[in-house]
């Protein structure tokens, strides 16, 4: 019979039972509703703990148990005392099919044979709380596993000068073919040690979250927290190979995360994207959104044609995406979504502007012609909430500027112009507009959505 002597869950799952139990310090399980559970741990297929505090002697019987169709288990520490992970040994001889191993708040020894099989590693740390892992040894762990396919780790790896000094040169995952997926979130320090001693193979999708400390905005702090995370200038082609032929960046707010994206589509294959996440206050008023759009620009060597920008444009200007548009040339395709709720007036169109802007690069970089910014662009959309009434006129007046400051008739003429608003407009002003439109795009859809529906021209 088992008894508690801390409070832990247990749920296990099978292909015909789901089991779990909740127990309390010293409370037991009743002889039968033991015996049952530990009859099917052998047959069990996913296992979850969540334990709060030292795991009882409880839990390390039950991992004593050779489960053989185990393929899950998930352990998690909800409260930690004196700052120390607990730790759990599993042997790989009990566990010969374990393919996802989640350790959250817990440490498990691992070697050669334990992660054989992993498909699935995530290994968590609540902030504050110590390390267990020197970055070293994880760059070895890396190198032992045979099939793993997604890593996600936080605040687990413990960076020092010292341990990175012992790295000789960056280690490359890239013989492991079957890695998808890296994600890295901790504070910018750690992450930029970590990616300046790992090769992010141009196969791999890699993500890098920063958790910005404090409760005031600082943007001048975010932008240099975040130009930290990215790899020192000189190694980036070596730790990014995917760095030299990013085509498209894409910049956006994911619930209470902005997102940079650089990513190589149109290479005939698909370069997986390298990500920037910043978790940080003030994420949905617009301020996170600002900081980060001129972090476009730490890819201002890549030969970007698509750039797409999806978050509250409230607090951007218009110099702003001057400095962006005028950086690369190249851009064919532009993709703007204001997020903003509909009624919010505080900053205007600081966007369209920009576009009818003349180059800030003049003519002496190559490719560029002198006149507008983004000489070659093709394609433009522009979607969300629409604060101005003179939106249309705005439109008309960067369309045509584009089509006579800089450019000739024919290449300054868009071929595709998609609007897709959330106002209500008149259907006859709508039908009038596309129409004059045409004049500078060959293509133009024009969306407007309200309460009453949608409707399109």
């Amino acid at each position: 019979m088992l008894t508690s002597t801390a409070p832990f869950m247990i749920r296990g799952v099978n292909a015909q039972i789901t089991q779990q139990w909740t127990l309390t310090p010293g409370s037991k399980w009743r002889g039968d509703e033991s015996a049952v559970f530990l009859a099917n741990v052998p047959n069990m297929h996913s296992i979850i703990l969540v334990l709060h505090g030292d795991p009882p002697i409880d839990v390390h019987d039950l991992l004593a148990i050779p489960m053989v169709a185990l393929e899950e288990l998930n352990i998690h520490v909800r409260t930690v005392a004196d700052q120390v992970l607990p730790t759990v040994y599993i042997s790989a001889g009990l566990v010969p099919v374990l393919t996802r191993l989640v350790l959250r708040n817990v440490f498990v020894p691992l070697n050669t044979t334990l992660v054989a099989n992993l498909r699935n590693l995530i290994l968590w740390a609540s902030p504050g709380l110590a390390r267990p892992i020197l970055l070293s040894q994880f760059l070895d762990l890396l190198l032992m596993f045979e099939q793993i396919e997604q890593i996600n780790i936080r605040n687990y790896l413990e960076v020092t000068a010292t341990d990175c000094q012992s790295i000789s040169q960056p280690r490359d995952p890239g013989t492991k073919p079957s890695l998808q997926y890296i994600a890295i979130r901790d504070n910018p320090l750690v992450i930029r040690q970590i990616l300046s001693l790992l090769i992010i193979p141009p196969h791999v999708d890699a993500i890098a979250i920063a958790e910005i400390d404090g409760d005031s905005f600082d943007d001048i702090r975010i932008r240099s927290d975040i130009r930290t995370m990215m790899p020192p200038e000189p190694i980036r082609p070596t730790i990014l190979p995917v760095f030299c032929h990013i085509d498209t960046i894409h910049l956006h707010m994911q619930g209470d995360h902005c997102v940079l994206s650089a990513a190589a589509v149109g290479h005939g294959i698909h370069l997986a994207p390298y990500q920037i996440a910043v978790q940080g206050p003030d994420a949905c008023d617009g301020r996170l959104f600002s900081a980060m759009v001129p972090l476009v620009h730490q890819f201002s060597e890549c030969p970007v044609t698509t750039l797409a920008f999806s978050g509250n444009f409230a607090a951007t200007t218009d110099a702003m995406w001057t400095a962006v548009f005028s950086r690369w040339p190249t851009v064919q395709t532009v993709v703007l979504e204001d997020i903003r709720l509909p009624g919010d007036e505080s900053s205007g169109n600081t966007v369209l502007p920009a576009l009818w802007r003349r180059s800030a690069s003049g003519s002496s970089t190559a490719g560029v012609v002198p006149g507008v910014v983004l000489p070659n662009l093709r394609s433009f959309t522009l979607k969300g909430p629409v604060c101005s009434k003179d939106l249309f006129v705005h439109i008309a007046t960067c369309l045509a500027f584009r089509h006579y400051g800089g450019v000739d008739s024919e290449s300054g003429r868009l071929h595709t112009l998609y609007l897709e608003l959330a106002q209500c407009w008149p259907p006859q002003e709508l039908a009038k507009c596309r129409e004059s439109f045409t004049r500078w795009a060959r293509s133009v859809t024009i969306e407007a959505y309200s309460a009453k529906g949608m409707h399109v021209v």
